[in-house]
């Protein structure tokens, strides 16, 4: 009676494994095939201008962007009126990538 428990649970458990599996796949699909897109992009692009301000006062996250091609121009008074992606433009300097 154990041996049939246990081996009912066994079957059950890869099931549910696969089942999971299956979802897991789906999902990466999804993010390979660039199905977040846009919103994606819009992410990324703000991640590295909040990376941009913080390098104004961090040396460390400077040379971080730098070493990946980024270079971060001084700040000015002035407020960029629009984001745009090529250069990104940031409230407190910029980042060019030099890619």
């Amino acid at each position: 009676m154990v041996c049939f428990v246990l081996s009912v649970s066994l079957v059950l458990t890869f099931k549910v494994n696969q089942g999971l599996q299956a979802e897991l796949q789906a999902n990466q699909q999804r993010l390979n095939s660039g199905i977040l897109g846009p919103q994606g992009q819009q992410i990324g692009n703000n991640l590295l201008q909040d990376m941009a301000t913080a390098a104004n006062s961090n040396v460390g996250m400077r040379q971080l962007l730098a070493k990946y091609g980024y270079q971060i121009q001084p700040a000015t008074n002035a407020v960029p009126a629009a984001v745009n992606t090529a250069p990104a433009s940031v409230g407190q300097g910029s980042v060019e990538a030099s890619k």
